[in-house]
């Protein structure tokens, strides 16, 4: 299957699952939501922050869209009713859980922008509610 998705993407574009899969699963184990949703909520957040690593892809979606991919994907979650934030900001054992688990991650490691303790502290104030966290 990995094979027939990378294979009808162009080669200049496929670059792997990156930071929205790579944190998805330690994520969806501290909120208890199904791996799919997770990767949604986390979707709008990623693409914001790796705009500025790949402005020519970022436009091309853009242009693809028809309009800015972070806010077509924030009404996208509001329309189908999926959530828009995550519980509060983890505890610093769980914090660091899911730094063990996505830093080393294959999929953290396509992503444009290195996912480093930064990036992922970044991710998930822009995910968890009520809390700046980090």
């Amino acid at each position: 299957m990995r094979e027939s998705v990378k294979l009808s993407f162009p080669r200049n574009v496929w670059l792997g699952p990156g930071a929205v899969h790579g944190l998805a699963h330690p994520v969806g184990l501290l909120y208890g939501l199904p791996h799919g949703v997770v990767c949604a909520l986390l979707l709008p957040h990623v693409l914001a922050l790796n705009a500025a690593a790949v402005p020519h892809k970022y436009s091309r979606l853009g242009e693809a869209m028809g309009c800015d991919p972070v806010q077509k994907v924030r009404e996208l979650l509001e329309v189908l009713d999926l959530p828009t934030a995550l519980g509060p900001y983890p505890d610093p054992g769980w914090e660091r859980r899911i730094m063990d688990d996505a830093l080393p991650s294959g999929s953290a490691r396509a992503n444009p922008v290195p996912v480093d303790e930064t990036y992922v502290r970044e991710v998930l104030r822009g995910v968890c509610s009520g809390c700046a966290g980090g």
